[in-house]
């Protein structure tokens, strides 16, 4: 899937990150890229192995 760059006008952008879960070996987190008024322009995932 390809996606297209976020037109900001010259606007701020907001990143927000949560850990979903941490254990001892598997983290899971998210990341949310939003414009000004609050509007999703990305989001992402992952899955982390602690070694």
């Amino acid at each position: 899937m390809r996606g297209d760059a976020a037109r900001t006008d010259g606007q701020p952008l907001t990143a927000e990150n949560t850990v979903i879960h941490a254990g001892r070996r598997i983290a899971t987190a998210e990341g949310r890229v939003l414009d000004e008024e609050g509007r999703l322009i990305a989001h992402a995932t992952t899955t982390c192995m602690i070694v």
